[in-house]
Parts: C-alpha cells; structure tokens; sequence
C-alpha cells in the first residue's frame, strides 16, 4: 500500500489547531522566543569551536537578551573549554532614540515613546544574575555617540554580538565600535535585519555598509522571530 506523501498534513483539524496555536502567541513572544534560542545557539558554537571573548548586547532596552544571554552562557558549560570568561557588556541611552536618529526615523513603529526604560532596573537585575553565575557585567548607560568614544572598556576581542538598536545610525555607530574587536567566528545577531524599512537608512543597510568599508566578509547563517539575522564573521587577516 502507497503512503500518502503529506501524512498528517492532510488532517485538516489538526492544521487548524496548530494554525489558530501559532495565532493566539504574541508577535513578541514568538519573536523573543527565537530570538533566544538563536542567543543559545550561538553561546554554544562558540564554545563548541573554541571562539573566545565578550558578549556586547546592544540596545539592552529590559535586559531580557542580556539576561538570557548570561543564562545560555552558564547552560553550555559543559561542552566549554575556554580558559577566557566572558565578560557581559550592555548599551543603551534607556532614553530611546538620541535627535541625530529623527532624519533616518521613517518607520511608523521605532518611535521614541516605544523604548524608555529604567536603567536602574536593568542594572539591578544584570548585577545579581551576574553575581549568580559568577561572571562580569558591565551596563553602560547613555547615547552611543558619547559613550562608544571611550576606549577604556576592558574588551579585548568579541565572540558574540547582538545589534537591537533598531536604526541606521545608532546600528552604524555600534558597528564602527565594533571594529577593533572582530575575530574569524565572531557571530553577530542583527534583530531588525529583515524589517520593511521606507528608505534605505535601516540596521540592514548600515552592516552592508560596514562589511564593504572594512572588507569583512559576512556568512548569513540564519534568520529568527520577526526579521532577526544571523551573521558569521570569516577569516579576518
């Protein structure tokens, strides 16, 4: 007897159940979800290869990645060789977007009103999960214009990046910080990579910008939630 080749799929009820299941979950929890498990992922690549510096989370917004990423960190720790601990760097103005972003903000969602929160909070909540697990966090507060000048971070390479800072320009300032601290294996999350922007002044648009300027050559790996990419850094000479 032939089997059908689409087996359950031809359950109608069924589709409808998983349908209706995947409708009723928020977009943002559908989206943090992947999100996370990409964080996860990546946490153990690196380990599994060896891939040894800092985390540095950009547009820490709550600190749930950041959080999590610490968490993912201390999951993996059974399969990690590396002698390096992992430092945990986070950067936000926890004020929204800084004026200079108002000219490349066309996007009817990325408003000021949508990212305002407590630095106090997040800083209270990264400082005891950090304590936790035994690691070093570090929160810095203010518009990456003033604080990314600051050379006196004690990073001396990255192994994981997340980029979530929604716009061109804050993207491209991250980026540009970046720079000194990019290895072969690095891997970098870009959460609004794939978003529909009206103009070309988008997160997309700035890393385009600064593999061409610094002749970095990117591997597109992977996508997850609502327009989050996944990048991997190849051989940097």
């Amino acid at each position: 007897m032939n089997k059908k080749p689409f087996g359950l799929g031809t359950i109608t009820i069924l589709q409808d159940f998983v349908s209706k299941t995947v409708g009723f979950l928020p977009v943002h929890l559908q989206h943090n979800l992947g999100k996370y498990l990409a964080l996860k992922k990546a946490h153990y690549l690196t380990a599994l290869s060896g891939i040894e510096g800092d985390y540095l989370d950009f547009g820490v917004f709550s600190g749930s990645s950041l959080a999590h990423s610490i968490r993912a960190y201390n999951s993996i720790s059974a399969v990690d060789n590396r002698k390096y601990i992992t430092q945990f760097y986070g950067f936000d103005s926890f004020k929204g977007f800084d004026e200079s972003e108002k000219k490349y903000s066309d996007h009817p969602f990325f408003k000021n009103e949508n990212f305002v929160w407590s630095y106090e909070k997040v800083n209270k909540r990264i400082s005891k999960l950090a304590k936790k697990y035994s690691v070093e966090s570090h929160i810095v507060e203010g518009f990456f214009k003033d604080t990314l000048i600051n050379k006196n971070f004690s990073i001396d390479k990255a192994s994981i990046v997340l980029l979530d800072v929604d716009l061109y320009m804050a993207t491209k300032e991250a980026l540009n910080f970046l720079t000194p601290y990019v290895q072969s294996g690095m891997i970098i999350l870009v959460d609004e990579y794939g978003v529909p922007f009206q103009s070309k002044n988008s997160p997309k648009s700035a890393l385009l910008e600064w593999e061409k300027e610094n002749n970095f050559n990117l591997s597109y790996t992977a996508s997850y939630g609502m327009g989050g990419a996944v990048f991997i850094v190849n051989d940097i000479y």
